[in-house]
């Protein structure tokens, strides 16, 4: 039986990153990895990819990537996947780096208007079972948000997305079997219209077999 192992954001720890997945046949990362990468060169990039989210470094590419979005194919596990997200402490990213010299923030961070249309005409043709993004969906996104953690960045609570609005879409184009995403720091299951909503914290991981089970979390 062979596994995909799906993990949350790992922000920049490498060790126990690559801890976790050393062992696997094959792993997908959702996003908020870090800006640096030298621990992937530790991994073959056939079998282990990341999907970047909103606190990655978007001047930085290679093998282990997974694109803007579509289907990806590892072993016998097919699934489409979306990037990207929205830095509600963008702010003070952009303010570091005019102090401090230091890149934090890319406005690639989240799709283009064209580039999301372009997803969404693509994930409606395919209409996958089994959906990997960072962010998700309003109509999930509602229900486990944080809405003093916005205002505490100066944003309203109410705030949406274009990535969420983006996925939204999607969600009620086509409802998949399974849809795993990461960002909010948080575990969490619901199922919605028949689809199954699995949230993951940092570095907590899920196993997935080949019929789209999940066989063991961590």
């Amino acid at each position: 039986m062979s596994i995909l192992r799906i993990l949350g954001d790992s922000h920049g720890l490498q060790k126990r990153y690559y801890d976790i997945v050393k062992d696997c046949e094959y792993s997908v990362q959702l996003g908020d990895f870090g800006f640096n990468y030298d621990i992937l060169e530790k991994l073959n990039f056939e079998n282990h990819k990341v999907l970047k989210g909103n606190h990655d470094n978007y001047d930085k590419d290679g093998p282990h990537f997974l694109g803007d979005f579509g289907p990806c194919q590892l072993g016998p596990h097919l699934f489409f996947f979306i990037r990207g997200g929205f830095s509600i402490d963008k702010k003070f990213r952009i303010e570091q780096e005019k102090k401090w010299g230091i890149k934090s923030y890319w406005e690639q961070e989240e799709l283009t208007a064209e580039e999301s249309i372009e997803a969404i005409q693509l994930y409606n043709k395919i209409k996958p079972d089994f959906v990997l993004s960072h962010d998700v969906c309003t109509d999930i996104s509602e229900k486990i948000g944080r809405p003093e953690i916005l205002i505490y960045f100066g944003w309203n609570p109410g705030l949406i997305t274009p990535t969420q609005e983006t996925l939204q879409t999607m969600f009620e184009l086509h409802q998949p079997k399974l849809w795993i995403f990461a960002h909010y720091h948080y575990n969490c299951t619901l199922e919605l219209n028949g689809t199954k909503f699995v949230g993951l914290g940092e570095l907590n991981w899920v196993d997935i077999d080949e019929q789209l089970e999940i066989v063991r979390r961590g």
